[in-house]
């Protein structure tokens, strides 16, 4: 099999990005299209697609603010944690050499991984869903 382009060097390869997309880190859809906000507000950014500022209103601040874990929160389930980090990433939180070599981001990604996941850490804050008819 060639493995060389037309030009006769060495092939390289084809990136691939969102379908619609004119490039990584742009949605996909119409090319060039950013999805309104309606909540930005100033001048948007033509590379970014970001606004100068966004203005929230009381209940979508209200409704953001019931989604977050606190430190605080996930601390005090310090067992759900550690059983979780084992489970699903093999750290084990008493390897002191492994922790010492880690960052706090290294840790803080993986925990907000644990959130994100179906792990008892995420179901300890995930509310039940509600059935119909009960």
């Amino acid at each position: 099999m060639d493995h060389r382009g037309r030009g006769g060097g060495a092939a390289v390869l084809d990136v691939r990005w969102p379908p619609g997309s004119t490039g990584p880190g742009e949605p996909s859809g119409a090319p060039g299209q950013w999805p309104e906000d309606p909540y930005g507000r100033g001048r948007r950014d033509a590379a970014s697609g970001l606004y100068e500022w966004y203005d929230y209103p009381e209940e979508v601040r209200q409704e953001q603010d019931a989604d977050r874990v606190s430190w605080a929160d996930i601390l005090s389930r310090w067992a759900l944690v550690e059983a979780d980090l084992h489970d699903v990433y093999g750290v084990d939180v008493e390897d002191r050499a492994l922790l010492r070599t880690r960052s706090w981001r290294w840790l803080d990604v993986r925990i907000s991984g644990l959130l994100a996941a179906d792990t008892r850490l995420h179901r300890a804050f995930a509310p039940v869903p509600e059935t119909p008819g009960q």
